[in-house]
């Protein structure tokens, strides 16, 4: 197992966790995390559910600080009693809306010969993972998009469609968004796990 720091393309640090069969290299794993589920330890770091809850209530307690005092500044509490409540809501409905759907480690397995799966990991500890069979897998390859003010780079998986629009692209963390240097390690690893085996069909 290797844990390697690298960045997003918000600047956020992200780890990179590669996990690989050495001695037949049919095998990788790799975990792309964000930095607030990250732990540190003595033993090393690991992702603890827990932690990553704990860091967003205490960012949910610090901004319900500010707002009491903006509002007992603005006299709020002189309002009526169902505007405050109504409030409340809102700001408790955003807090448990951001909470769930924020992602904490978007994973890829490449296994040679069996297929590819994706898995998407939420703080609520909810998992969406997708399979991909070794025959419709043509390739893992480097794409760039560019808008008005950068070129971003990403991962996709080439697969075979069954449209004549030939091949379909199926773009890999796009919750995380790692910096090219982190997807070339992904990318290098990768295509050791795709060139053992040979009778990968190509296009």
């Amino acid at each position: 197992m290797t844990d390697v720091a690298y960045e997003s393309v918000s600047g956020t640090i992200y780890l990179v966790e590669r996990s690989q069969n050495c001695s037949s290299k049919r095998y990788s794993e790799f975990t792309v995390r964000t930095k607030s589920s990250i732990h540190f330890n003595s033993g090393g770091l690991f992702t603890s559910f827990h932690q990553v809850l704990r860091h967003q209530l205490l960012k949910f307690f610090i901004i319900t600080s500010i707002l009491s005092v903006f509002y007992f500044y603005i006299r709020l509490h002189t309002w009526r009693l169902p505007w405050i409540l109504s409030l409340i809501m809102i700001q408790l409905i955003s807090f448990i809306f951001r909470t769930h759907r924020k992602v904490v480690s978007e994973t890829l397995l490449v296994v040679a010969g069996f297929g590819v799966q994706t898995t998407t990991t939420f703080l609520s500890g909810k998992q969406y993972t997708h399979f991909i069979p070794w025959s419709d897998l043509i390739d893992i390859i480097i794409a760039e998009a560019i808008t008005m003010q950068q070129v971003l780079f990403y991962m996709c998986l080439l697969v075979r469609s069954d449209s004549s629009e030939g091949p379909e692209l199926k773009p890999l963390f796009m919750h995380t968004w790692p910096r090219l240097p982190c997807l070339n390690y992904i990318y290098c690893k990768c295509q050791v796990v795709l060139a053992s085996s040979p009778e990968r069909s190509k296009l």
